[in-house]
């Protein structure tokens, strides 16, 4: 295997912590098509999954006030969102929420103070 279709050895090393989803390389090209480069992708199926790479990051991560922690929220709240809307708990307008949190990560945001969420 060329080191360029190796995956990233920490992608790795969660997934085989975790024991979820399957690592395969993917060119960047097919998001960004100025770059001509392989990525890891690290996909997980279930939704049952997610929550417990939450709980694990929950409970191991050391990233602190990050824009990498602060997306990091973000994405854990739009999970638990979701799941109160599958649960019945929430109403409809649980789209717009998750949208107003995917478009305030990355290189969208442009809040940068970490809030209890």
């Amino acid at each position: 295997m060329h080191i360029n279709d190796r995956p990233s050895l920490d992608l790795v090393y969660i997934r085989n912590r975790l024991g979820l989803g399957k690592i395969y390389p993917i060119s960047i090209k097919s998001i960004l098509p100025e770059k001509d480069k392989l990525t890891s992708v690290w996909e997980v199926y279930y939704f049952d999954d997610v929550l417990k790479i939450i709980n694990s990051f929950d409970m191991y991560n050391s990233i602190r006030n990050t824009t990498k922690q602060l997306d990091y929220l973000a994405g854990r709240k739009a999970y638990f969102l979701y799941a109160d809307y599958k649960k019945g708990i929430l109403d409809s307008n649980i789209q717009d929420q998750i949208l107003s949190l995917k478009n305030s990560m990355n290189k969208k945001r442009n809040n940068f103070i970490q809030s209890t969420l």
